[in-house]
């Protein structure tokens, strides 16, 4: 047993930016464009062994990645918009040895985290204003319009990965984080009060993935 403390030294994220539209669900109404990233992350918890083979720990984490996609400007081409995706949260992890010794084990582990997405920068500021700007035109042409720009979102992800302890203290893991919930940009409801048509817009980014090194250190 005792306190865990990691920093994981390299990732490499996999990101997702999606807008989906109402009117458009029945025909595929989602438009994905793929891009990348890289970041970085502390954690700190607590870690026990019920047995030399199996254990569980639970710790906070804290995660920054900065990451790029590539969207149509509408005239054909794409710009790279930049975005930076914080994750935080709490994560419960069970702890399996596949080697124990006095001095090293070697094993897996597989958990869940739980905690909360946060999108900044200034692409991401600029695409809200410009939703903001189409709702109040929206607005002044008498339409119903809730938008909404989220600070944070929900977020639930899958831990998975290799972990050796060497010399009691030190440790080393390859980690995959498979996170299920995108961080919202925006989302976007206009209704004609007239004809009772709606439409509603949702802009969102998603870490599909992520791998990463990681060093932690058992006091």
């Amino acid at each position: 047993m005792g306190v865990e403390a990691g920093e994981a030294t390299f990732g490499r994220f996999n990101l997702e930016y999606s807008v989906t539209d109402s009117q458009e669900a029945a025909r595929n109404g989602k438009s994905t464009t793929k891009g990348n990233g890289f970041g970085y992350g502390v954690v700190a918890g607590y870690k026990y062994f019920f047995t030399p083979q199996l254990g569980v720990r639970a710790y906070a984490n804290f995660n920054h990645t900065r990451g790029e996609v590539n969207i149509s400007n509408g005239t054909g081409g794409t710009d790279t918009n930049f975005a930076n995706l914080f994750n935080y949260g709490v994560n419960v992890d069970f702890l399996g040895n596949f080697l124990s010794t006095e001095n090293m084990d070697i094993g897996g582990f597989l958990g869940i985290g739980l905690g909360a997405n946060s999108l900044t920068g200034p692409d991401i500021k600029n695409q809200r204003n410009a939703i903001k700007q189409s709702a109040d035109t929206a607005k002044q042409a008498g339409a119903n319009v809730d938008v909404s720009t989220p600070a944070a979102t929900f977020d639930v992800a899958l831990n998975v990965g290799l972990r050796a302890n060497l010399a009691k203290h030190h440790g080393v893991e390859a980690v995959a984080r498979v996170p299920f919930l995108p961080a919202t940009i925006a989302d976007l409801s206009i209704k004609d009060p007239t004809s009772g048509a709606s439409e509603s817009l949702n802009y969102s980014v998603r870490s599909t993935w992520s791998l990463n090194v990681r060093y932690t250190y058992s006091f």
